[in-house]
């Protein structure tokens, strides 16, 4: 059978009443009842595959994409989150990957790491197409559709019960929320996608130019100087998308009406104690 593990998890928020507790919820008796059985895609997913188990305390910190958190939930092999009952608020969440992954496992615990190029070509050199179609976009469908109903089922939310769907991903994550917007835009509410990696030809350059300028001209910017260069970006540009808040939200006119030839010269100073943030944390 395909494992879905921790693509999605289902936020936690207000109070619904449905089931007594987590610990009453959370069984593979529950689980197995609450399995989609039909119409959505017959002959992946059974009902002697499913586990459940309820994990209390877990914690969160120092992610990108969620605030610190202590929370309970129940661990469910398809492996789907469910929250408890009482901060069930009719909210379901799918998270994308980084990378060539299609999930990624610090984004939230429980998570897994399956990587395109692991099973991608085949051993023989050929293309294996069936892959390139799941990461591209049928896996998350899947796992969105099956695991929605199983939330559905679990909470024992009637058909006029809103559940709402959200989807949040960056990167890998991004090429997959714009798939899934897309080509199944009834099934989202909204959706979050950051930075999605398109155009490989040009993006793969982009990456490796940096470091061969500096490798050319024999000369790696300090710290502080490239600090300049963003506070002299976002003071010509800020305001373009109509708000002065600190963030460019429109980098396209940004690129259209920002003259850097005028910053070339700017003074900058460097403290003999600053070092970046993330190395200042190390």
């Amino acid at each position: 059978m395909a494992k879905f593990a921790s693509f999605g998890m289902l936020a936690a928020a207000a109070t619904l009443a449905q089931a007594t507790s987590l610990a009453n919820m959370c069984t593979d008796t529950k689980a197995k009842a609450t399995v989609p059985s039909t119409g959505l895609f017959p002959g992946i997913v059974t009902s002697v595959d499913v586990t459940a188990n309820p994990v209390y305390n877990e914690t969160v910190a120092d992610e990108a994409y969620y605030p610190d958190a202590t929370f309970d939930y129940c661990n469910v092999l398809l492996n789907f989150w469910l929250p408890a009952p009482e901060k069930f608020n009719n909210r379901w969440v799918s998270t994308g990957g980084f990378g060539f992954a299609i999930n990624y496992e610090t984004s939230m615990p429980g998570g897994f790491h399956v990587n395109f190029d692991d099973v991608f070509p085949l051993a023989n050199g050929t293309s294996n197409l069936n892959a390139l179609y799941m990461f591209g976009y049928q896996a998350h469908h899947e796992m969105s559709s099956i695991g929605k109903a199983f939330t559905r089922n679990s909470f024992d939310l009637d058909d006029s019960t809103k559940l709402y769907a959200y989807y949040q991903g960056c990167s890998e994550g991004g090429r997959e929320g714009f798939s899934q917007v897309q080509r199944f835009p009834d099934e989202w509410d909204g959706a979050v996608i950051g930075a999605p990696a398109l155009r490989y030809g040009q993006q793969q350059v982009y990456h490796l130019f940096p470091q061969v300028a500096e490798k050319t001209l024999n000369y790696t910017p300090p710290y502080c100087e490239l600090e300049k260069i963003v506070s002299l970006t976002i003071s010509a540009c800020d305001v373009l998308d109509g708000k002065a808040d600190g963030v460019i939200g429109r980098s396209d006119l940004c690129k259209l009406h920002f003259d850097f030839n005028p910053t070339v010269g700017e003074e900058y100073h460097c403290s003999s104690s600053e070092v970046p943030p993330n190395r200042a944390a190390q």
